[in-house]
């Protein structure tokens, strides 16, 4: 019910109405799903993302809020939470941060990638949404920098800058419910360094969830070291996942 609510959001725009429904009505239907998510939420695990952004929005316990301070802003907020009641754009401030918190994914370097492959489960998408991926990688004394984008929706990849990259090394899936994007950094099968493990792969990786959010926030991708780190990391919500 609570992602529905969510995914009914994402056409949200300057209109009066969200889907036929009247704003009034289906903030107030919201409202009470993200009320009733917050207390569960509390329960379960305490002062969570979804928990904060649930007390200070308008059916919060916080709101308004008189925080101002950039240095209490988390990162999937799109502004201060003092910013959220004002009266020009605090709904959209709300509405966009909750959409960053769903748009959260997480990445692994599968064992079998050569150690030179992340795995990106999504959260929420849009028909747009595109995945940015810079790898670094290092074979030997043979150095492959590459930037790529990823069209989650119509499944390919492109090239954007740096070394030759084979394009075909892309594919995507479900997982317990999740749509994952999975990315092989190497060359050209002609141009591959034979014989060469990959002594190290960095990867930064950044959802274009639209043509103005980001995941994580603030269009700072996040990097991840996949020779070195393996196993899941949680991203995108997580504090964390930031620094």
């Amino acid at each position: 019910m609570f992602l529905g609510c969510a995914s009914a959001i994402t056409g949200l725009g300057a209109g009066a109405t969200v889907v036929g429904i009247p704003l009034g009505l289906f903030l107030e239907v919201l409202g009470a799903v993200l009320v009733a998510a917050g207390w569960l939420v509390a329960v379960l695990t305490g002062d969570s993302d979804i928990e904060q952004f649930v007390s200070h929005s308008k059916f919060g316990v916080n709101f308004p809020s008189t925080s101002r301070d950039p240095k209490n802003k988390p990162k999937w907020a799109t502004a201060s939470f003092g910013d959220w009641s004002n009266a020009a754009d605090g709904l959209d401030h709300q509405i966009n941060s909750l959409m960053l918190l769903l748009a959260s994914f997480t990445m692994e370097a599968p064992l079998e990638g050569k150690g030179t492959t992340v795995r990106v489960a999504l959260g929420l998408t849009k028909p747009e949404s595109k995945l940015s991926l810079h790898f670094t990688t290092v074979f030997g004394n043979v150095k492959h920098d590459v930037d790529l984008l990823v069209d989650i929706a119509n499944q390919t990849m492109k090239h954007v800058r740096g070394d030759p990259q084979d394009l075909t090394l892309v594919k995507t899936g479900e997982f317990n419910g999740r749509t994952f994007v999975e990315v092989r950094a190497a060359f050209p099968e002609a141009q591959r360094p034979k014989g060469l493990q990959a002594d190290k792969c960095d990867c930064e990786v950044l959802l274009l969830l639209d043509d103005k959010l980001t995941v994580p926030g603030e269009s700072k991708p996040f990097r991840y070291f996949v020779s070195s780190t393996r196993g899941l990391r949680t991203i995108g919500t997580k504090e964390s996942s930031y620094d």
